[in-house]
C-alpha cells in the first residue's frame, strides 16, 4: 500500500492564514496597502517598477469591473468567485495584448474594457490598448503580491500537521508523497523542525537555498523518504532570466526567510521579471505553468 497526502487550503488554517474567500475579500479592497501612494509592491526591486502611478491608481477600479464581468459569465459548478478567477481574466487579456498567448475570444472583452473601464478610473488616461494592457498587468501582479503578502505568516505551532508522519509502515510502501495547492512554506518548516528530510524538485536539501532539479524526485527513494510536489508554486521560489539561446527559465528556491533574505544576497534582482515569488494565480493555468517547470530541467 503507498499512502499520498493532497493538502488544500484548509491545511494552513491552523496556523491562521486565510482562506480563499478572506483572501478574495482582502484583495478587493486592498487590505494590505499595497496600492497606497509611495509604496512599491512586496517583492518588487523599485528599479524594476514598470507602471507609473498613474497605472496603479487604475487596478481596484480595473479589478472590480473584472469582477463583475466574471460573475456575469458565470460558472457550471454554481461555486464561489474568488482572485484566481480575476486574475486569470486580466491575465487572458494581459498575455493576449502582449502577444504571449494570442486569443481571438478575448476580442469582445477588450472592447468591452475599452468602453467600460475609463469612466470608473479618477485619472485621465487614453483609452488604448497599450493602457489597457499595462493596467491589466500590473492587475495580475498586484494579485500576486497580495497573496503572497497573505500566505508569508510563519507559524510557532507545527502541531496539527502531524498526520504527515504518522503513517504507519504498514501503510505506505517507498516513498511518502505530500501534494500540496498551498504556496506557503508550512510543510517544509514543519518537515525540517522535525528533522525530517525531504525532496522538493531543488538541490541541496531544503532549508539551503537550492536549484531547481525535478530529476531528484526519481532517485529510488529510500527508508522513510518523502516528496513533497508543490503544484501552484511557492513563496520562496524564485526565477533566474533564461540563459542566451535558451527557452527554458531557471528556478532557485530560498530557504527559511525568504521575504527578509530577499534576492539581494542570492538572486540579481534584475534576472527575475516581475521581481515577484513563483506562485500560480489563476485556477486554470497549473498543467502550462508545471509543464514549463518540469521542462526546465
Amino acid at each position: 500500500m503507498k499512502t499520498a497526502f493532497l493538502l488544500g487550503a484548509g491545511a494552513s488554517k491552523g496556523a491562521g492564514l486565510p482562506l480563499t474567500d478572506e483572501i478574495t475579500g482582502k484583495v478587493l479592497n486592498d487590505e494590505f496597502d499595497i496600492l497606497k501612494s509611495g509604496n512599491n509592491p512586496p517583492y518588487q526591486p523599485a528599479d524594476l517598477k514598470s507602471t507609473s502611478q498613474n497605472m496603479t491608481q487604475s487596478v481596484l477600479p480595473f479589478l472590480r469591473w473584472i469582477k463583475v464581468q466574471v460573475g456575469c459569465a458565470g460558472t457550471s459548478d454554481n461555486s464561489v468567485l474568488n482572485y484566481e478567477d480575476f486574475a486569470y481574466m486580466a491575465a487572458q487579456i494581459r498575455d493576449h495584448l502582449q502577444g504571449e498567448f494570442y486569443n481571438p475570444a478575448v476580442h469582445p472583452l477588450i472592447e468591452k474594457a475599452l468602453s467600460d473601464v475609463w469612466p470608473l478610473l479618477s485619472i485621465n488616461l487614453e483609452p488604448c490598448l497599450e493602457h489597457l494592457k499595462r493596467i491589466a498587468d500590473e492587475t495580475v501582479r498586484y494579485i500576486t503580491n497580495a497573496v503572497v503578502q497573505a500566505v508569508s505568516n510563519h507559524a510557532t505551532d507545527f502541531s496539527y500537521f502531524r498526520f504527515l508522519t504518522d503513517v504507519p509502515a504498514r501503510c505506505n510502501e517507498g516513498a511518502l508523497n505530500i501534494f500540496t495547492l498551498n504556496n506557503d512554506i508550512l510543510v517544509e518548516q514543519f518537515l525540517s523542525k522535525n528533522g525530517k528530510r525531504f525532496i522538493d524538485g531543488f538541490d541541496p536539501p531544503f532549508p539551503a537555498d537550492g536549484n531547481w532539479k525535478p530529476a531528484v524526485f526519481e532517485q529510488n527513494p529510500v527508508a522513510d523518504t518523502i516528496r513533497l510536489f508543490k503544484l501552484h508554486g511557492s513563496v520562496n521560489w524564485w526565477r533566474y532570466h533564461r540563459p542566451a539561446r535558451s527557452r527554458c527559465y531557471k528556478f532557485l528556491r530560498i530557504g527559511h526567510d525568504s521575504a527578509s533574505r530577499r534576492s539581494k544576497q542570492t538572486i540579481d534582482p534584475r534576472s527575475t521579471p516581475d521581481g515577484s515569488p513563483e506562485i500560480l494565480i489563476g485556477n486554470r493555468r497549473m498543467n502550462q505553468v508545471f509543464t514549463t517547470w518540469v521542462s526546465s530541467a
